[in-house]
């Protein structure tokens, strides 16, 4: 493999790492997807139930989902001084994974472990200080794997 196409491979990677996620849910009144952002998205979890079929793709890792409704969903926080999170949507956790590593303000370094097992569903960061980011996790028997493909 020469140079540049050694060079091209890790260009590409580190320009999925820019890519989105998207949600969507399926309108039975048309047949179609319709696009949610992730305020709507959480607005279709009462009681930690999801209310709707909802297909969520994950272009940074090239891999799309359909989740059922009446699915379960858990609901974490983490906060730190600084919080480098191990986790991305749509990643499979089990309990005790590592989700992140917390450095505190006095330069102490933390780990939190998830405490549910499932599909990462939303991963939302809080403009609060310190940082704060809540964590959707779906349970997995809700979860089928569905073909990724490109637009």
């Amino acid at each position: 493999m020469s140079i540049s196409s050694r060079l091209n491979k890790r260009l590409n990677n580190l320009r999925r790492y820019y890519l989105g996620v998207h949600y969507y849910m399926v309108d039975p009144e048309y047949d179609a997807l319709r696009s949610l952002d992730v305020m709507e998205v959480k607005r279709l979890i009462d009681n930690e139930l999801l209310t709707e079929d909802l297909m969520l793709c994950n272009d940074r890792l090239r891999k799309c989902v359909k989740i059922s409704r009446g699915a379960k969903v858990c609901k974490f926080e983490v906060s730190g001084h600084d919080v480098i999170l191990k986790v991305d949507e749509l990643l499979n956790v089990d309990i005790d994974d590592l989700i992140a590593h917390i450095i505190t303000s006095k330069g102490e370094t933390r780990k939190v472990y998830s405490p549910c097992k499932g599909y990462i569903l939303i991963i939302e960061e809080l403009p609060e200080r310190p940082e704060k980011y809540s964590i959707y996790v779906v349970g997995d028997e809700y979860v089928s794997e569905l073909e990724f493909r490109t637009t």
